[in-house]
């Protein structure tokens, strides 16, 4: 019923989730099969895979906003704290898969990726995943916040460690950066 009653929150998540892809594909626009190509290419994932963990940001607001709703409607008995949880997720889960897919497709053709079925899919599939685990990722988050700025600081916190640590910023070290010593 929340998501019913709220379209047009689902078609704003919509057109921020395609406008975003295609300003994504339009900055890594046909990357050339090159060295810096390479590069560049994961340089797009990483971009790619960041805003689409954190595109449902909305999951924020969850437990803050209606927690009062919850705590009345669990006291009352009309339905448990897994009842309500999986209730919401299977709720988002339809615009989640099918923006997610639509907008991992506009990005996957802008920057020029092979015109491989097997590819595509396998793309589209890593995007999905990655917008499910954002999405209860942040969804955790809100359950740890009493209030929606907690949820923000919360979220924040989390979407920097993420940034921070996603591997793409700072590269895995190999034997050739390591210094050198001459044997004496």
């Amino acid at each position: 019923l929340f998501k019913l009653r709220e379209p047009e929150a689902t078609a704003t998540q919509a057109m921020n989730l395609i406008i975003m892809a295609a300003i994504i594909g339009w900055v890594y626009f046909d990357l050339p099969e090159s060295f810096k190509g390479v590069n560049d290419r994961f340089g797009f994932i990483a971009v790619y895979l960041l805003f689409i963990a954190f595109a449902p940001i909305d999951l924020l607001t969850l437990f803050p906003l209606e927690r009062s709703v919850f705590l009345r409607d669990t006291k009352s008995n009309l339905y448990g704290t897994l009842a309500f949880f999986f209730g919401r997720s299977i709720a988002e889960l339809p615009a989640h898969i099918l923006l997610s897919a639509a907008g991992g497709t506009v990005a996957y053709w802008m920057a020029g990726f092979q015109a491989d079925p097997e590819k595509f899919g396998i793309f589209i599939l890593n995007v999905v995943l990655m917008m499910l685990t954002g999405a209860s990722l942040l969804a955790f988050c809100s359950s740890l916040a009493r209030t929606l700025a907690e949820a923000n600081g919360i979220g924040t916190l989390i979407l920097m460690l993420v940034m921070i640590f996603n591997g793409f910023f700072i590269g895995e070290p190999c034997v050739a950066d390591r210094p050198w010593r001459s044997p004496s």
